[in-house]
């Protein structure tokens, strides 16, 4: 904690409520004393703990990087610590955290989505399949992340999760059921979109664990999500590069997407069985 630059060398105390602990989140009560004549204080934390969302007198919050210092916040001196007003961070500074945030979802934290993506770009056999199927996805998981953070649709994690899961397990079987059939792609692309509101119900239990700042709402959305769809188009590049050189091969189809798609169902079933237990 510092109060203009000047590191608060002694906190009074510092009470943790291990009563309120839910999964990996704690509360914690810090107490100390104001230097004489300082007028604003900023936060920092120790980077393994990771990035932390910061509340200050709700509903204003921010997000602080890890082991970044936060945006200084003004103080009236008193004996006790008052916040009466925020420094907001630049609108650039707060695009580019919240792209960073989106696309760090995706790779490399999000490999449930990765994997999903992935059974896409197994399955299309031309560039306009693989476009189809992302822009359906794409819209889908935009139009219930934004509903699910405005609040508009609310389903527990405990039921979305394995959702996701099944969805996963299904393109991958999918695939291999549909490897020697000449049917249309674009046949699929309701069961696309269907998985892509679920992906995004996912996406907006994130972004709800990171936190919105109130004055940029709609900014911090919009950021968020550019960096999912970045953390997506990243992906498809890498496993395309990957790919690429063996798409001649006569064993492509037969042997190498079929053990992707089989190892994508598999990692997807342990999930399934993990989530529901």
């Amino acid at each position: 904690m510092t109060f203009q630059g000047l590191q608060l060398q002694q906190l009074k105390r510092i009470l943790a409520q291990p009563e309120k602990l839910t999964d990996y989140k704690i509360e914690l009560h810090a107490t100390g004393y104001i230097p004489e004549n300082s007028d604003d204080v900023a936060v920092s934390f120790a980077p393994l703990l990771g990035n932390i969302v910061l509340k200050v007198v709700r509903p204003e919050q921010t997000l602080i990087s890890a082991g970044a210092l936060s945006q200084s916040f003004q103080i009236n001196q008193s004996n006790a610590l008052h916040l009466n007003s925020v420094n907001i961070p630049s609108t650039i500074s707060l695009t580019m955290d919240y792209i960073y945030q989106g696309f760090v979802h995706i790779l490399p934290r999000g490999l449930d989505h990765i994997l999903f993506v992935l059974a896409l770009l197994l399955f299309a056999r031309k560039r306009s399949s693989l476009i189809w199927q992302i822009s359906a996805f794409t819209l889908a998981h935009t139009i219930t992340l934004a509903l699910g953070i405005y609040g508009f649709v609310t389903i527990s994690s405990t039921i979305v999760e394995p959702l996701i899961a099944l969805s996963i397990v299904y393109v991958g079987l999918e695939n291999i059921y549909r490897a020697n059939q000449r049917t249309n792609s674009q046949a699929r692309l309701p069961i696309i979109f269907a998985f892509g509101l679920l992906h995004g119900l996912g996406f907006a239990s994130v972004l709800s664990e990171v936190g919105l700042p109130a004055s940029q709402y709609l900014t911090s959305l919009i950021s968020f999500n550019v960096g999912v769809e970045l953390g997506q188009i990243t992906v498809i590049a890498l496993a395309f590069i990957c790919l690429y050189p063996f798409r001649k091969k006569v064993w492509y189809q037969t042997k190498l997407v079929f053990s992707l798609n089989i190892t994508i169902a598999l990692v997807a079933s342990y999930w399934l069985i993990e989530r529901l237990i």
